[in-house]
């Protein structure tokens, strides 16, 4: 099959070759070279500079999508929960030669299914936040098309802030065959600081698990606690009853469905002892 090849210099200029048919983003990768790829026309968006912002100050960063995931270790307060998930299992090689938006679009990879599933907890948080996205503390990912149109979407950057006291944060466990294998099963948990000073955690509303069948992530959510501010242990119960009552089926790749059911219980409540480590709980 021949191939088009696009190189656009503006923003605009990328969405308008984005809406042709048959149409392959690179996201930022600039690994395309000599892959067989099943599309007529290449968009290569390295030269737009709105994704190539790499904009990190005290209390916020603007990332591009074009650059690579290394370069967010250079983030001095990186959140915890992220900077684990970039460095535990992605070798250098995909963490050098990987950009932002190329990692969303290879969600299902297991090498990027802690980082995928921290950033699927954050967004998840920000649709279901009563306030605006803008209010929300760590990351606010700003796409320009469609999402449900996978060939003809990108994510031009992504936002996101320093936590501070009060806010949101996430927890992450996991299992694997080997400390630096990837992940079997993984678990990112999101949780707020109680605003009263009283130093207990309350539920935001859902917790996201990956690896456990067929589904690429598994949102898992509990019964609001209203104005009950619940021990830890109530919020660990809570979780893990709702894994037994919402996912019906276990995948058996690579670990048995009794290992995937058990293993998805015991990083829930490792991904909530993180969320309680970082508050200074434990």
């Amino acid at each position: 099959m021949s191939l088009t090849y696009h190189r656009p210099k503006t923003l605009p200029e990328a969405v308008e070759l984005a809406r042709t048919a048959d149409i392959a983003l690179a996201g930022g990768a600039l690994t395309f070279g000599g892959l067989d790829v099943p599309y007529s026309s290449f968009v290569d968006l390295q030269d737009v500079p709105e994704l190539n912002r790499f904009d990190v100050g005290e209390h916020r960063a603007i990332i591009g999508s074009n650059i690579m995931l290394s370069e967010l270790l250079k983030i001095e307060w990186l959140p915890s929960a992220m900077r684990r998930a970039l460095t535990r299992a992605i070798p250098p090689n995909i963490l050098n030669r990987t950009s932002v938006g190329e990692s969303f679009k290879q969600h299902d990879h297991p090498l990027l299914r802690e980082w995928m599933a921290v950033c699927t907890t954050i967004e998840v948080q920000i649709q279901r936040s009563p306030v605006l996205p803008n209010q929300i503390p760590w990351m606010n990912a700003r796409a320009i098309m469609n999402a449900d149109d996978v060939e003809t979407s990108f994510l031009t950057c992504f936002v996101f802030s320093r936590r501070q006291e009060n806010e949101h944060l996430v927890g992450l466990a996991h299992v694997s065959r080997t400390p630096t294998d990837a992940a079997i099963v993984c678990v990112s948990a999101p949780v707020h600081v109680s605003s009263n000073g009283s130093n207990k955690i309350i539920l935001p509303g859902s917790m996201m698990l990956a690896g456990v069948s067929s589904q690429t992530f598994i949102d898992i959510r509990v019964e609001d606690y209203g104005n009950h501010i619940p021990l830890l242990s109530d919020v660990i119960s809570s979780y893990q009853h709702a894994i037994d009552e919402q996912i019906e089926s276990y995948s058996d790749h690579i670990a048995s469905a009794n290992y995937r059911r058990a293993m998805a219980k015991v990083c829930a409540k490792r991904a909530l002892m993180d969320c309680a480590a970082q508050l200074g709980l434990t």
